[in-house]
């Protein structure tokens, strides 16, 4: 390697473990930080698509054994979107994938960073359309910033966050509260 990312992916050497962790819901401690109650965790490697469905199935036989399926309402299974991780919610009964609010922020930042002074002002706009569930106003937003972009990396990375949030926009919705 002679620089940061000459690493091109499929890296083919690569082993991606996965953890998955099941809880009850979350308590917030004196400090005022949360808590996850009744925690348990997995993990493990997984390899292709049937070692995806053998993990969810495994935490499905678990969420079985431990609870009362018939009185759960709803399981949120929160990640930041990858195929493994939304594939829990075809597994799993009565789930639904959430995108967890700190890889929607974090491509955010990546489509907004260069925007200097405007960077805060443009992050509100995509939140401001997120509040509203007007997902053509977050894409309507997402084209401004390419139309004031410039660098072509950087173009590419705004896509890149555009993508990300718009294939994600159920998952953010359910992560807003609707």
């Amino acid at each position: 390697l002679e620089r940061k990312g000459d690493i091109k992916k499929p890296r083919q050497n690569t082993v991606m473990p996965y953890i998955v962790y099941v809880y009850d819901g979350i308590d917030i401690e004196e400090d005022g930080r949360p808590k996850l109650m009744n925690i348990k965790y997995f993990g493990g490697v997984y390899e292709g698509s049937e070692g995806v469905k053998e993990l969810w199935d495994e935490e499905y036989a678990y969420i079985s054994s431990a609870y009362d399926v018939d009185e759960i309402e709803q399981i949120y299974i929160n990640g930041d979107g990858a195929p493994w991780i939304k594939a829990g919610a075809k597994y799993i009964a009565k789930a639904k994938f959430v995108l967890d609010k700190y890889h929607m922020y974090e491509y955010m930042v990546t489509a907004t960073s260069h925007l200097k002074d405007s960077k805060q002002d443009a992050i509100a706009e995509i939140y401001r359309a997120i509040h509203k569930k007007k997902k053509w106003m977050a894409e309507g937003v997402f084209n401004h910033i390419l139309e004031v972009t410039e660098d072509e990396s950087k173009y590419k990375a705004v896509e890149r966050s555009k993508n990300y949030i718009l294939g994600n926009w159920p998952g953010i919705m359910l992560s807003m509260g609707g």
